[in-house]
């Protein structure tokens, strides 16, 4: 139950939270990195126009590496079993040119896809759950 596990681990959830309020841990990263400031403001609008919005963002997950994005696409207005196709759509922010309006990987699926979810660690795995009950495993290196 999950309040029961918030519950339970609260107290040192907070205890850390006051303690990182005080970190100095990235103290002068600012000079190191050449950052003016401490905020960073940099918005994409990406859209894989091909789906002409025929379905809707249903979940997104950065890679391990901070570089990826992956996108699931499904319909959310379904009133029997899933018929027609979803999609996982992928960009690589690191890239000097992004089409914000075709995604770099788009991977059709046999059902709306409803989440994503990138491996932890290995920025390359990326694994993704379809309305219809499927899970996806997509190793993104081929």
């Amino acid at each position: 139950d999950v309040a029961k596990f918030l519950k339970r681990v609260e107290s040192a959830m907070v205890k850390n939270l006051n303690e990182n309020i005080h970190s100095k841990a990235f103290a002068g990263l600012e000079n190191v990195l050449g950052m003016q400031n401490s905020s960073a403001n940099n918005t994409l609008t990406l859209n894989h126009s091909p789906l002409e919005f025929q379905m809707s963002v249903q979940d997104l997950s950065w890679n391990s590496s901070g570089s990826v994005i992956g996108v699931a696409y499904g319909k959310l207005d379904h009133e029997d079993w899933c018929t027609h196709k979803g999609v996982f759509c992928t960009w690589n922010v690191d890239r000097g040119k992004i089409n914000v309006n075709k995604a770099d990987q788009a991977l059709d699926v046999s059902s709306c896809l409803m989440s994503v979810e990138y491996h932890p660690v290995l920025p390359n795995l990326c694994a993704g759950g379809a309305f219809n009950g499927q899970i996806i495993i997509w190793d993104l290196s081929r």
